[in-house]
Order: C-alpha cells, then sequence, then structure tokens
C-alpha cells in the first residue's frame, strides 16, 4: 500500500513541472510576409516587444484588403480577433495596426504580435505654370523626374499653390478664384472647381496652416482668412490684419506667417492664434526693394527682389524678426518663387523654363545651383509634398 502513495505523489508532481516549464516558444509567429504584384515584402519580427513591421509596399497599395504569408510553431493556432487565420488564404485590412494571437493546442501559451504594414512614400514637385499644372517626382538627389500634366482645365492665369491633407488650393489671380482640386495616388489633380471668388483686388499668394487658408491680395491692406473643413472646403471667409500695402508671397513656419509687401518693401510677420487669426503684426526691416517670393527655414529667410535682380539672405530671430541681409551668391536672375525642401531651396526665374535647386551652406548662403528640371512652360510657382 505505501508503495502505490509514493507513486502516485511522484506522478503528480511531474505532471505540474512540465506545465511550468511551458515556454511561449510553443506560440511564436516565425515568418511573416506580404506578396504585391508578384514581391515578397518580409516583415521585420521583434519577438522582445512583440512587434512586425512590414515596410515599402508600392507607394498606393491598397491595405484594405492583403493576404499574409506566415509560419507559427507547431502544435498551434493563429487568430485575428478570435477568429482563425489562414496563411495565404485569409484576407486582412492592414489600414491600421492589426493584433495576431498565437495560441497553442494545449492552450497553456498564448502570444500576441502587433502588425504594422506601412507604403513607401513618394515626394512631388508641382510646377504651376499659367494655365496648367505640371507634377513631378523629387529622387534622392532632389532632381525632378516622371513629370506629366497634373491638371490643366478651366484655369486662366495662375499664380501660385498650396496643399493641405490631400486637396490642393489654386491661385487663379486674372479670374480671381482660389480652386480646390483632389490629390489622387499618382499626384495627379482631379476634380477641380472654384472654391471662392475674390470681389476685390485680385487673389495672389496663399498658405495653409491648422485647419485655415490664408490669402493675400495685391493692392491691398488686408488678408483673407477662410475655414478647412473636414471635405476640403472652404467655409467663414474674413479679412483680417491690417496696414499692409501690396501683399505678394506668403509662408508658414512655426506660429508666424510671413509675407512680402513689394508696396512698402517690408516683410509682414504676424502671430498665428490657435483660432487661426493673426495678431501682432509687425513689419521687419529687411532693405530689400520690392521683396517678390519668401522661404523661410530653421533661422535664416530667402527673399527675392524681381526690380533690383537679387536674392537675398537673412537671419531669423526666434520672434520672426529678421538682420543681418546679403545678397546671395547663388547666381540667380529675377526669381519669381522659391520653395524650400530637404535642405535645398527651389527657385523659378522668371525668363526661364527651368526649376533650379541650390544647396543651403552653414552660413545660410546659396551654393552649387543647378538644373533640377526642365521644359515648363512659363513657371510660375513650385510646392513639392510627400504623399
Amino acid at each position: 500500500m505505501k508503495k502505490i502513495i509514493i507513486f502516485f505523489i511522484i506522478l503528480c508532481s511531474c505532471s505540474r513541472v512540465k506545465h511550468s516549464l511551458v515556454s511561449n516558444s510553443e506560440s511564436q509567429i516565425l515568418t511573416f510576409s506580404i506578396i504585391v504584384n508578384g514581391t515578397n515584402y518580409n516583415g521585420l519580427i521583434d519577438e522582445l516587444n512583440k512587434t512586425i513591421k512590414v515596410r515599402g509596399l508600392p507607394h498606393g497599395t491598397n491595405l484594405n484588403k492583403l493576404i499574409a504569408y506566415f509560419s507559427f510553431s507547431t502544435n498551434s493556432n493563429v487568430f485575428v480577433n478570435g477568429v482563425s487565420q489562414i496563411s495565404g488564404i485569409s484576407i486582412m485590412d492592414f489600414s491600421s495596426k492589426v493584433t495576431y494571437t498565437v495560441t497553442s493546442e494545449n492552450k497553456f501559451s498564448t502570444s500576441s504580435y502587433t502588425v504594422q504594414v506601412t507604403t513607401s512614400s513618394i515626394t512631388y514637385a508641382y510646377i504651376v505654370g499659367k494655365t496648367k499644372i505640371t507634377v513631378c517626382t523629387v529622387g534622392e538627389t532632389g532632381n525632378l523626374s516622371n513629370c506629366l500634366i497634373a491638371a490643366s482645365s478651366g484655369f486662366t492665369n495662375l499664380s501660385t499653390m498650396t496643399i493641405y491633407n490631400n486637396y490642393a488650393y489654386i491661385v487663379d489671380d486674372f479670374a480671381n478664384k482660389i480652386f480646390k482640386c483632389l490629390i489622387n495616388l499618382d499626384g495627379k489633380l482631379t476634380g477641380c472647381n472654384s472654391e471662392i471668388t475674390g470681389t476685390g483686388n485680385p487673389f495672389f499668394g496663399i498658405a495653409a496652416n491648422n485647419g485655415y487658408l490664408y490669402i493675400s491680395s495685391t493692392d491691398t491692406s488686408t488678408l483673407t482668412i477662410c475655414n478647412i473643413d473636414s471635405t476640403g472646403s472652404l467655409t467663414g471667409c474674413s479679412t483680417t490684419g491690417s496696414g499692409f500695402s501690396d501683399l505678394s508671397d506668403l509662408t508658414i513656419y512655426g506660429n508666424y506667417l510671413f509675407a512680402t509687401d513689394n508696396g512698402a518693401s517690408d516683410v509682414v510677420v504676424c502671430s498665428i492664434g490657435l483660432s487661426g487669426l493673426l495678431s501682432s503684426c509687425f513689419t521687419t526691416p529687411s532693405g530689400i526693394a520690392s521683396p517678390e517670393s519668401i522661404a523661410v527655414y530653421n533661422s535664416f529667410s530667402y527673399i527675392s527682389s524681381f526690380i533690383a535682380n537679387n536674392v537675398y539672405f537673412c537671419s531669423v530671430s526666434a520672434t520672426g524678426i529678421f538682420s543681418n541681409c546679403k545678397i546671395s551668391g547663388s547666381g540667380l536672375n529675377h526669381v519669381l518663387n522659391f520653395y524650400y525642401y530637404n535642405n535645398y531651396i527651389y527657385a523659378l526665374e522668371s525668363a526661364s523654363s527651368n526649376v533650379f535647386k541650390c544647396e543651403i551652406s552653414g552660413t545660410g548662403d546659396l551654393t552649387n545651383c543647378s538644373i533640377a528640371g526642365s521644359g515648363f512652360a512659363s513657371p510660375q510657382a513650385i510646392y513639392i509634398t510627400t504623399q
């Protein structure tokens, strides 16, 4: 009788030890990938943090209906929200993060992995001509390629554009209209319609920030500000600011709006409040005759004077005050428009069909200016965005 009792105790003890030694190795995802157009995109598995990242799918890939290919520990099952998943068969929506749960058949081991799938980004440069807009891709060296017509219908005399969320806002100064266009995955602009029509002096410059659109008009003392609603439409437009002379280009950097006042040969700086309204506007001395275009980045600003045929760069303080303005050695002539992107200043000349790019030196000067793209008809402005 004693021998039977001892054997029973030993048997129970061994059973308990076996359960405690079960590890998560019985509930692991071993490989994970997604195939798009015949190309296999392998997931990076972080076993410590239980994450899987699949990166670099082609730009524009629909993430809503993808099939994952995965392998996992033997004698286990994979679920998403309680639904069993089969490698190479189950369709999944990866537009947001998805949690895959692996459970061993004996239920003693469970692991959950957060899977994130992302597409590669693409950078587009929009070149605004008088009656059409061209879109190009921006390469790693900053040059433009694969250019095609983005929009060309219904325009009379375009001056510039800006982008907010997935919409482009384009100024037609001759028609005194602001057009809104939807940006497609290939960069083309579709559904272009007039959002607002001015009743006074022609619209000219434009900038967007935090749900608001700012528009300058030539030979006027005010700016127009509009709300941008969830559909991209412009509502509640009103005038703001005062004391201006002849505003041209607009740009926003940080919490400040910068505007070139061509008539007063000044640069106007305004604080942007949480409500989008402008306040504490002041002119910062630049000594630049009839400033046209402006770009601001970090602690430097770049301003063109069409009349003087010079490009200037100035230091900019944290409060928006300009100082130490100098003529740049860029060699550019009669610049119409600037745009900053990825440590380059892109510039358009009035008598050229080229887009120029200039490097920014440690002192802020523009150097090594070269042609980034060519063959554009009457280019007026450039805007660069990453999608």
